[in-house]
This record gives C-alpha cells, sequence and structure tokens, in this order.
C-alpha cells in the first residue's frame, strides 16, 4: 500500500506534465522513488548503487552519473522534501502553528497534519528516516544537523515565539519526526488508518509542544 497522490496536488500536477520534461530529468526522479523505497522497505544501509541499478534496470555507470555520491541520493532527498513543504505552507502560517499546538488547538494541527499525509510520498517519508537515523555516516549526520537547522528554520521561528530556545527546539522537532516518520511506516503499510494516525500525532504532537514550553519548567 502506497499513499496517494491526490489529484490537484503539486505532486499530481507535476506527474501531468512529465511529457514535457527532459528523459535525464525523469530519469533522476526515477532512480530517486526508488532510492526511496530501498530506503523505506530495506533499510538505509541496502541503498548501494547495485541495488539501485539493479532495481531501475540500468548500469552503475548511469547511477554514478547522476549521483556521484551515495549521500548526494540521501542529501537530494532531504533537501527535496524540505523544500516541497516551505513552497506548499506560507511562512506565516508555519509559524503561527507551533504557537497553536501550544495552546491545542487541534482544528489547525489536523487540518496541517491530514493534509501533510496527502504529501508525504515515498520520497517524503525516506526523508523522515534519513531525518532519524543514526550513524548513517559522519559526514550525511553533519549535513543533517546543519541543513535541518536552516531547513527547519521557519518551524523554529514557531518555537521562538513561545520563549523556546534554538537547542530545545531542535530536540522538539527531532522527536516529532520520529513519531511521523514511524506512523508514516504503518499507514504506508496498511497497519493503521489515516483517521488513528492524525489523532496520534495530533495528540503527541500537542504533547511535545507544551513540554518544551519554559513555564513548564
Amino acid at each position: 500500500m502506497t499513499i496517494a497522490v491526490p489529484l490537484g496536488s503539486p505532486q499530481s500536477n507535476s506527474l501531468a506534465k512529465d511529457a514535457n520534461r527532459p528523459a535525464s530529468e525523469l530519469r533522476r526522479e526515477q532512480l530517486l522513488e526508488l532510492a526511496a523505497r530501498i530506503i523505506i522497505e530495506e533499510g538505509v544501509d541496502a541503498l548501494r548503487p547495485t541495488r539501485l541499478a539493479e532495481l531501475a534496470g540500468c548500469t552503475r555507470p548511469l547511477i554514478y552519473q547522476y549521483f556521484p555520491r551515495r549521500e548526494d541520493i540521501l542529501i537530494t532527498l532531504v533537501e527535496n522534501f524540505y523544500r516541497g513543504l516551505d513552497e506548499r505552507y506560507d511562512i506565516e502560517w508555519q509559524r503561527k502553528l507551533i504557537p497553536c499546538a501550544a495552546e491545542g488547538e487541534v482544528v489547525a494541527v489536523r487540518a496541517f497534519i491530514d493534509d501533510l499525509w496527502e504529501r508525504l510520498d515515498d520520497q517524503g517519508l525516506a526523508c523522515l528516516l534519513l531525518r532519524t537515523t543514526p550513524n548513517i555516516s559522519v559526514s550525511f549526520r553533519s549535513f543533517v544537523k546543519t541543513a535541518c537547522r536552516s531547513l527547519e528554520r521557519r518551524w523554529h521561528a514557531g518555537f521562538a515565539t513561545l520563549g523556546v530556545d534554538e537547542e530545545q527546539a531542535e530536540v522538539l522537532l527531532e522527536a516529532i519526526a520520529v513519531i511521523l516518520s514511524r506512523l508514516g511506516e504503518q499507514l504506508r503499510e496498511g497497519r493503521i488508518d489515516r483517521e488513528a494516525a492524525t489523532a496520534r500525532l495530533v495528540s503527541a504532537a500537542n504533547a511535545l509542544v507544551r513540554s518544551g514550553l519554559p513555564s513548564v519548567h
């Protein structure tokens, strides 16, 4: 079971325009889709040029033509997902979402999560798994630490309005990403329905955000 891309979403619109995209761009996107599937179904360690070439029906030199290093695939998956979120959600809306969670405004948080499930395709889920998997490699973890601080800056702004410092915000976002990735896996595999996944994530996110507020300690 995969998470369907809804009609009219940015993803489905891009698929409709595939005929107008260069063959090299389509091949690169195909490799990223297959890489994401390997990460989700077989684990991060299974993502190797040989395995990717096998699934793609191509040679290893072609893989290296698009992604000279294995880490280039991992980095691209992470950057694409966060860039997609920034394109989808207005910066001011993102900034206000964290205070909504802290104040227990479930309707606003639920609306965001419902929309997020629609966009959590295999590449998005792979990004979250990479975001929360330790010991992939020293250089990749260094990238994640630096890049996520930049890529998640809009969410940090929401925590800042509540008086939560950057270090604590990173911890909270890490915890939320872990929960989101686990629920995303269960949803993809059909072990949980979307309503239950949303309810659990709303509850966990609200509790985590409130736990990080200075007034709690």
